[in-house]
């Protein structure tokens, strides 16, 4: 009895130094599930710079493109949970792409602790300048009188700007036909040519557009207005509740400590309320969010359950 006394002494005493150990006390990874050079890249620099400048720590960006963002994600979700391993995950990780791929090797609730909603990103309702449609409620007017005639313009199957639209095409009522292509970039061509009557795309690569005069923004999928495209109204004007924005979050291995998360999150909360932070999601289209963990897994859940109720009801299958 002794012995075991001792020991279970022993083992209290051991976990309670492990459970206050500091964190951090070596360099944290950071994995982007895009290529070197890109947006999302970007910020995940300038976060990382900021973010260890708060925990004492490098914070150390590993690019693992590929798969849709799977690999990275995979990755994360299978380390381990000790907040040394970390994912900039998006809407194509968490959101989007458990409403479009049942064959994800990960399951965002079961295999990852989220941390932290970075930001979000509203996208634009794009037109032709020969269009007739000058509003969206023109817009609704003009495929209810050519049910099935309008073409639009989206960035692939299964993307945001697809889904986008579709969930429009379902909360109107109303029907259009579906091209889809590699990127945003390749669709605005045969937009502002008029060769197709609408797309969707982000406010980084939209706005010039239509700063430059070559196509005209209907409006924006956010809930409030935007500072960084003043005088766009908001699509929720005329469509009550409508949303759809693309979402940057922080996440950990599922079974990351609380105190961990916590600490992770405070510290973030405070670097999103610098002007490099800002500066580098304006160049994304986005602006800072923050918030708690459970405000995060709440958001992507809504999204989830949006974007699947979306596919069911178009009943759109991705090959």
């Amino acid at each position: 009895m002794k012995s075991w006394a001792v020991l279970c002494l022993i083992t209290g005493f051991l976990t309670g130094a492990s459970a206050s150990e500091p964190y951090p006390v070596k360099p944290l990874r950071l994995l982007v599930p895009f290529a070197s050079g890109s947006g999302v890249d970007a910020l995940a620099l300038v976060l990382s710079k900021k973010l260890s400048e708060k925990l004492g720590q490098p914070v150390l960006v590993e690019n693992r493109p590929g798969a849709g963002g799977v690999i990275a994600a995979t990755q994360v979700a299978r380390a381990a949970p000790d907040g040394y391993t970390l994912l900039l995950a998006t809407s194509a990780t968490h959101s989007l792409g458990p409403a479009t791929n049942p064959k994800l090797t990960f399951k965002v609730a079961a295999d990852f602790t989220p941390v932290i909603e970075l930001a979000t990103a509203p996208h634009m309702f794009l037109v032709p300048q020969v269009s007739p449609a000058k509003s969206i409620r023109e817009l609704v007017d003009l495929a209810r009188k050519k049910p099935g005639q309008l073409n639009y313009a989206s960035s692939g199957q299964g993307s945001i700007s697809h889904l986008t639209v579709e969930y429009f095409l379902a909360t109107t009522g109303t029907e259009m036909h579906h091209i889809p292509y590699r990127s945003s970039e390749n669709a605005a061509g045969d937009v502002i040519s008029g060769q197709l009557d609408l797309m969707v795309d982000s406010l980084v690569t939209g706005l010039p557009q239509v700063k430059a005069g070559r196509l005209r923004a209907l409006g924006l999928t956010s809930l409030t207005p935007s500072a960084m495209a003043p005088g766009v109204p908001v699509l929720s004007n005329d469509l009550p509740g409508f949303e759809s924005s693309t979402l940057y979050g922080l996440y950990g291995p599922k079974g990351l400590p609380e105190a961990i998360t916590q600490k992770l999150n405070q510290a973030v909360n405070a670097v999103l309320l610098e002007k490099d932070i800002k500066n580098s999601l304006t160049q994304l289209g986005a602006e800072a969010t923050g918030g708690t963990p459970q405000a995060l897994a709440q958001r992507v859940k809504n999204d989830t359950d949006k974007w699947s109720k979306v596919m069911r009801d178009r009943r759109i299958v991705i090959d």
